[in-house]
């Protein structure tokens, strides 16, 4: 099934999806599972008191909704690695470490990743590459360290008067791999990232708000959606279709037995060298934005594409095999983009790596069931 390019035919589009869906047989009645959940609701159904409930209590990783030994872990700086995409930088290092991925597109119509890393480590990230005019939009509600090889000088005197807090490239903390070519092979890693913040002196930071709603384990099934009682329409989709360019088309496959969508980027499985995994994040999700002109140019004259993240527009989020559609809302960048279904419902997530694809307006995305 295509994803529908302009966001006036949204809404119509997803009807005659659902209608689709309904005449095979997808469509759930009362009192079926749904991925969308009101934590409101659940929680009125919760005694006021539950001493042993709270006895148990453990913290949970914003970024990932995965419950943490150590909340230390937790009241830190996010990491925010800058790694590139480009075909001959694979298979890259760290990525299957990351709680989050964001993939944006970047000049000459290849992609680059920004790995999100709080309660996680891993011990090498890379290769690392610089950063561009909107990693700023994206990032600056989380406050986190920006790590980047560097970047235009008109990108890094954004950066600068934008205080945000970031590390270029250094003796200190990366190293190049001579086993690579430059200027695919800077690395660094979680352990000299955090030293840098250490001598930096980097106290009590801001609790993490990540934006992303996740489905919590006992949650309740059904909810209903004041439309004829039903909870939700049921869409699967197992098979996820990012046609990139320039040797990044993405497809996506989803695995029931471990309930995550293993990732392939030109046909080929999409590997971590640290592990030799493929990268199989648990959910997926598609947010459409308007790309406009930047100004930045490589050394080869090519635009960098800024992507408009502050705003409000179309998602579809995958997860458990199935995929919702919805909005996705940003009001300004103090603030993490949530995504909604077409009642106004967050969507839930399940606990695991999240992969947020930045996806062209333009660009005809396909799931298939």
């Amino acid at each position: 099934m295509h994803i529908d390019r302009g966001m006036s035919a949204w809404r119509s589009a997803v009807t005659l999806l659902l209608a689709a869906c309904l005449s095979v047989g997808f469509l759930l009645v009362p009192g079926c599972s749904s991925s969308t959940r009101n934590h409101d609701a659940v929680e009125q159904v919760v005694p006021e008191t539950q001493p042993e409930a709270q006895a148990t209590a453990v913290a949970v990783d914003p970024l990932d909704g995965e419950a943490v030994e150590d909340a230390g872990l937790i009241n830190r700086r996010v990491l925010a690695v800058k790694i590139e995409n480009d075909p001959a930088a694979r298979p890259q290092s760290g990525i299957s470490d990351a709680e989050v991925v964001i993939e944006e597109l970047v000049e000459g119509g290849i992609t680059r990743f920004i790995c999100l890393f709080l309660a996680h480590e891993s011990p090498a990230l890379g290769p690392n590459r610089s950063v561009r005019p909107t990693d700023i939009d994206i990032l600056y509600f989380l406050q986190p360290l920006l790590i980047c090889s560097g970047g235009a000088p008109q990108v890094m005197a954004m950066v600068k008067s934008s205080g945000l807090m970031y590390l270029e490239e250094d003796a200190t903390h990366f190293w190049r791999d001579r086993k690579r070519t430059a200027p695919h092979n800077l690395y660094t890693n979680t352990q000299k990232l955090r030293q840098y913040l250490e001598e930096r002196g980097d106290g009590e930071v801001p609790a993490v708000v990540s934006g992303l709603e996740f489905v919590r384990e006992g949650d309740e099934a059904a909810e209903a959606d004041g439309e004829g009682g039903l909870t939700r329409t049921v869409i699967p989709a197992t098979t996820i279709e990012v046609p990139y360019e320039s040797g990044c088309a993405v497809r996506y496959r989803y695995d029931p037995a471990r309930g995550t969508y293993l990732r392939f980027v030109q046909g080929k499985p999409h590997t971590d060298l640290n592990n030799g995994a493929q990268l199989a994040p648990r959910n997926v999700i598609l947010q459409y934005v308007q790309l406009t002109s930047s100004g930045v140019k490589d050394v080869l004259g090519a635009e960098s594409p800024n992507a408009m993240v502050v705003g409000r527009g179309r998602c579809a989020v995958f997860t458990g095999g199935e995929v919702i559609v919805g909005t996705w809302v940003k009001n300004d960048r103090n603030q993490a983009t949530r995504y909604y279904d077409l009642l106004g419902r967050e969507i839930g997530l399940n606990p695991g790596q999240t992969w947020i694809h930045l996806v062209p307006n333009e660009l005809k995305t396909t799931f298939m069931p």
